[in-house]
Formats: structure tokens, sequence, C-alpha cells
């Protein structure tokens, strides 16, 4: 356990954390603005949640077929993540870098971009 803490802080991992979980929120923010079936954006770090809805005034989630599809897309593109629920949870690895985080997110908006073009979020 010491050394575990020993590489995290000599890594600067925490730090990492909390800057790349930034980047990525900033990510996630603007696919807010941009899709209007993100509802929610949160999380802390890099422990960090979509809600994906039907409406945001009623915020009705996504039905568990649609949802399915998108984590098989997903998973296609290379995306491997907690999606296949209404609330996709991010959790990279604490030593993930700016690079990676922002060609994830770009493969995550192609998904959106695909959800949006379909119109089948509905």
């Amino acid at each position: 356990a010491l050394t575990t803490i020993q590489v995290i802080e000599d890594e600067k991992l925490c730090e990492n954390s909390r800057n790349m979980g930034e980047r990525l929120l900033g990510h996630f923010r603007r696919f807010k603005e941009k899709f209007p079936f993100v509802g929610e954006v949160r999380g802390k770090g890099l422990f960090l949640a979509l809600e994906l809805v039907k409406d945001r005034e009623t915020k009705a989630p996504l039905d568990e077929k649609r949802m399915k599809q998108f984590y098989r897309d997903g998973v296609q593109r290379g995306i491997l993540a907690m999606s296949y629920k209404p609330t996709i949870r991010i959790q990279p690895a604490l030593t993930i870098d700016a690079e990676s985080v922002d060609v994830g997110a770009g493969l995550l908006e192609e998904l959106f971009e695909d959800m949006a073009r379909k119109g089948d979020w509905k």
C-alpha cells in the first residue's frame, strides 16, 4: 500500500486526475450545449458521467434498447465505457494524457452526431 501511495505522489496522479477530468468535463459541457439528448454532465476528477435523456424537461432517460445500440456502436469505434445505460460512466486511467482525452471525446462526439443525425433518440 505504501508503494502505491508513493507512485501516486511521485507521478502526480491526483493532479493529473484533476486536470484531465476538467478537460474531459469541458468536452462534455460542450456536448450538452450541442446535443439535446445530453441532459446532464457531472463528476470530479476522472470519475465522470453523462445523463442521456429523451427530454430535458421531464428528464426521461433514453430507453434501454437505444443505449445497448449506443454501447455496441461505441465498442466498434474503440470506446469501452459503461454506456449501456442512460447514465454513461467514464472512468479512464489516472495516467491518461491530454491527447487521449481529446481523442476519446472526439470518438464520443462522433457517436452523438450519428445519434442526432438518425434522430432515433426520441
